[in-house]
């Protein structure tokens, strides 16, 4: 799965706070795919570890990234291709819609995740 897709599943599939049960289930089973150690934390997150190999102080050498996965009800509609629309004028229908922060995006990207 590229960065893209990856990034395209979580916005498929929204989840509200503390109900992301899928959304963790899903990151864990990428973290598994690629090798890369990992546990559950409060009831909804992954926590990952992943060691570096470089020749900094083995104490240190680590990479730390840190994302809400949980999504915000906001009034939307999706056309019939799935994209999301904000559209004031349509009555208002609760749905939830990914909120990441752009530095999850980008980092998601730069990690091949």
């Amino acid at each position: 799965m590229n960065p893209t897709e990856f990034r395209r599943h979580l916005h498929a599939h929204p989840e509200l706070s503390f109900k992301e049960h899928d959304t963790a289930a899903f990151i864990a089973d990428r973290l598994t795919e690629l090798g890369i150690e990992h546990r559950p934390i409060a009831r909804t997150g992954v926590l990952a570890w992943i060691e570096g190999r470089g020749k900094a102080d083995p104490k240190r050498r680590a990479v730390v990234l840190r994302a809400d996965i949980d999504a915000l009800p906001v009034p939307v509609s999706v056309t019939p291709a799935g994209h999301i629309v904000v559209d004031p004028l349509e009555p208002i229908v609760r749905r939830a819609v990914q909120a990441f922060a752009d530095a999850w995006q980008r980092s998601c990207d730069k990690a091949g995740l």
